[in-house]
């Protein structure tokens, strides 16, 4: 079983390790530009942290939309900005559990052309050759940068 360490819980982020696997899980209904600036200040940070002490800079990052029912504008930029910024670290972006109004944004705008989206975390982990063991147990609070 994978443990769970969890980094930070802040600004209605929870974000914490599963695995070689950086999950970001909003608890905040909106991804809108307040949300959307934290979200991107954590992966940047995250994969600076990691280059400054020599660690691998290709952790995949899952983003869990569940509780997200209303993506603005800036927050479809800022996944992109994410997506950017994990392919700069030979990284990758997942996406998953999307609500039905943000997957129609996506299907709008083309953009599940261009992430990679799972319909839940149990799709995400069987495509992922189970790397992704999210499950609430055994979490580690680390503290924030």
């Amino acid at each position: 079983m994978t443990t769970l360490t969890l980094i930070d819980q802040q600004a209605a982020l929870n974000v914490f390790k599963s695995g070689s696997v950086l999950v970001i899980r909003p608890d905040s209904t909106k991804l809108d530009r307040d949300l959307s600036e934290e979200l991107l200040r954590r992966v940047e940070g995250y994969f600076a942290a990691n280059q400054l002490m020599n660690q691998a800079q290709d952790v995949p990052v899952l983003l869990d939309l569940q509780n997200v029912e209303f993506l603005d504008s800036q927050g479809l930029s800022t996944l992109l900005s994410v997506l950017k910024t994990a392919s700069a670290h030979q990284s990758k972006l997942f996406l998953c559990s999307l609500q039905e109004s943000v997957s129609l944004l996506f299907e709008i705008t083309k953009m599940d052309r261009v992430f990679t989206i799972f319909e839940d975390l149990a799709a995400c982990r069987k495509s992922t050759d189970n790397e992704l063991d999210i499950s609430p147990s055994d979490r580690q609070l680390i503290p924030a940068a």
